[in-house]
């Protein structure tokens, strides 16, 4: 899982986006974009696989299907940005902790977090007695249980309850933008 933190100027930095085994770090890169507004961090193991600049931008000349698919991933990390943006402004530090270990579950693909209240906090961009507070609170209702680093979430439906709607409207937009099946339309002009 890589999360991908706001590069300020001095300021302290908070999650921006997070991708996990669905995801692409720097799919601008293969029309051309080779700068990136966000500082990338790996905040949960797993594997990954890396592909050269110049193949990967050659492969994305090469092949139109290729373009259309990084294509709509930038707009579905796009779309992630500004439900964050909303989400932080909208809903309390519980529901979007709530919200960001579901998240983490599903990129993961495993219950199992390992990241400290510390690095919680950088992601929601808050202070760490706040994420403390709000996970004591998860832990009390049965939903999730931790220790030093490490999270397991015992109940999903639960956490679901507990979070925003921003979670399911991510996953729905991701299913749609990379089925193909959402097509705005665009109003006249």
């Amino acid at each position: 899982m890589v999360s991908l933190l706001s590069n300020l100027n001095g300021a302290r930095n908070c999650g921006a986006s997070q991708l996990g085994f669905e995801g692409m770090l720097g799919a601008g890169t293969g029309s051309g974009v080779s700068a990136s507004a966000f500082d990338a961090v790996v905040s949960g193991a797993g594997q990954a696989w890396r592909i050269r600049l110049n193949i990967w931008r050659g492969q994305c000349l090469a092949s139109r299907s290729l373009r259309v698919i990084a294509a709509r991933y930038q707009y579905v990390q796009l779309s992630q940005m500004g439900t964050m943006v909303a989400c932080v402004h909208c809903h309390s530090l519980a529901q979007r902790l709530a919200r960001l270990l579901l998240a983490s579950t599903t990129q993961l693909r495993s219950p199992d977090i390992e990241m400290t209240h510390a690095g919680l906090a950088k992601l929601l961009g808050v202070r760490r007695a706040g994420v403390t507070v709000a996970a004591g609170q998860l832990q009390e209702r049965g939903v999730i249980q931790y220790a030093r680093g490490h999270i397991l979430v015992l109940d999903s439906p639960a956490l679901l309850a507990q979070s925003c709607g921003c979670f399911l409207q991510d996953k729905r937009i991701y299913e749609q933008v990379m089925s193909g099946s959402l097509q705005r339309r665009l109003p006249h002009t």
